[in-house]
């Protein structure tokens, strides 16, 4: 009856092959979140909020989403055209074979590597364009050559209110430490934005070589979408999210300046922040 099965799907299209290929992915993926609740116990679902949403993803999830990785083609140049051009093409269309014979198709790949010169691939409003339409950008080299933009098209993207901010319990915990006589006894932590873009970028700089022996976010980088940043004309704005251990002092005073002692730096689009 095995050898008849397979023989019967073999005869089918390669597409219809894929499709059964795709369910079976996901029927194998609901099985292991299904094993993870009956280990944990089911999530609790906020009154407020009742809404169907997926709030943990394996690894194996998600780069098995996008099993082709890199695209890039000779012509692909770095432009808003370019971007536009790409947004416009049927995703589901094969454009080559994986070496088990099933097909490639436009959505089978995350990141796209446009081609260019430094500064078409560097251009401010070009990387803000594709924030704009869902690129997340890194870059790629390092260690050997220099760093180049990387833009991608993530699988699976999560959306955070603040309400939801607000109440979830890792949350809930740390701010307990750092109130409790085990985190620092009577610290007082200040938020500020935007107040000093080079030192969060320094100590973000050296935590990620500290850490991982080289950091993504290069200065060119940073200096690209600050660019973008400073242009009016673009719906793009950099911020630097800036933790202290006290009160930055007022301008042309002599107070003691407080350590940063966290920060990160991400960016808004209208209303929406990511970093």
């Amino acid at each position: 009856m095995a050898a008849e099965w397979k023989k019967a799907f073999s005869s089918l299209p390669e597409d219809v092959q894929e499709q059964i290929r795709e369910k079976q992915r996901q029927a194998q993926a609901k099985k292991k979140a299904k094993k993870s609740e009956d280990k944990s116990g089911p999530r609790p679902v906020l009154e407020e909020d009742r809404t169907p949403q997926r709030t943990h993803l394996a690894m194996e999830d998600y780069f098995g989403a996008c099993r082709a990785g890199v695209f890039q083609q000779e012509g692909f140049m770095a432009s808003e055209e370019m971007v536009e051009h790409l947004l416009r093409m049927d995703f589901n269309q094969v454009v080559g074979r994986f070496r088990d014979g099933s097909p490639v198709r436009l959505s089978s790949f995350n990141y796209f590597l446009f081609d260019g010169t430094d500064k078409q691939i560097w251009d401010p409003i070009f990387l803000a364009r594709l924030a704009y339409e869902g690129f997340f950008t890194i870059t790629t080299g390092g260690r050997s050559r220099e760093r180049i933009p990387l833009p991608e098209l993530q699988p699976y993207y999560g959306v955070l209110d603040w309400k939801n901010f607000n109440q979830a319990k890792p949350v809930k915990k740390a701010l307990k430490r750092v109130k409790s006589e085990e985190g620092c006894p009577g610290c007082k932590y200040y938020l500020y934005c935007n107040r000093n873009l080079k030192l969060t970028y320094q100590g973000l700089n050296q935590y990620h070589k500290d850490q991982n022996g080289e950091n993504w976010m290069t200065w060119k980088y940073l200096e690209a979408f600050k660019a973008a940043s400073d242009n009016p004309k673009i719906n793009f704005r950099l911020h630097s999210i800036e933790l202290y251990d006290g009160p930055l002092p007022e301008a042309g005073t002599s107070s003691a300046v407080p350590n940063l002692v966290a920060g990160e730096i991400g960016y808004g689009i209208g209303k929406i922040y990511t970093s």
